[in-house]
């Protein structure tokens, strides 16, 4: 299989099945999805089990202490088995083109080390209230966005929010 997507979860089980189900209809078929959770009390672990059982490309995994998202990531990462790597997030609600896309670009551009895009926020009521994008080229260097972006605004943010495919490499 080409993309492993490792999905970090926390105590956010009333938000992740509608999270999962947007990365199951994804256009790009070929992927296994490893539900990463962090130790969570609430009912997370019920919601992994169950679609694990409904569709062979998850994997459910629970870490025995919370690990804090970055030791919770890596260890989704250690299991994945894919060429590509995508980090996403629960509570997030992914277009069905994403996998697709993102392993396009890294198929296109071989020099490049992850892919990433623009984010979309919404209301409450679903309506689209702004678009975060950057005006970058389709591949760059790593130093236009640290000289270029990150350090010359003033809080250091970054395009880049996690939420990203990266080559296993």
């Amino acid at each position: 299989m080409k993309i492993s997507v490792v999905l970090t979860t926390y105590k956010r089980a009333h938000l992740l099945a509608r999270t999962i189900d947007s990365i199951l209809v994804q256009t790009n078929p070929d992927f296994e999805l490893i539900v990463s959770d962090n130790c969570s009390p609430d009912n997370t672990e019920e919601i992994g089990r169950k679609y694990e059982a409904l569709d062979s490309r998850v994997r459910y995994r629970r870490n025995n202490q919370n690990l804090l998202m970055p030791g919770n990531l890596n260890a989704g990462i250690r299991e994945a088995q894919g060429e590509y790597v995508a980090n996403l997030h629960d509570g997030d609600v992914y277009d069905a083109r994403l996998l697709e896309k993102w392993a396009g670009a890294l198929d296109t551009y071989p020099s490049a080390a992850f892919v990433f895009n623009a984010y979309r926020s919404l209301d409450e009521l679903e309506n689209e209230t702004k678009i975060d994008r950057e005006p970058l080229p389709p591949c760059f260097p790593g130093t236009l966005l640290l000289e270029k972006i990150y350090f010359r605004r003033w809080r250091f943010n970054s395009p880049v929010w996690g939420t990203v495919m990266a080559r296993r490499t």
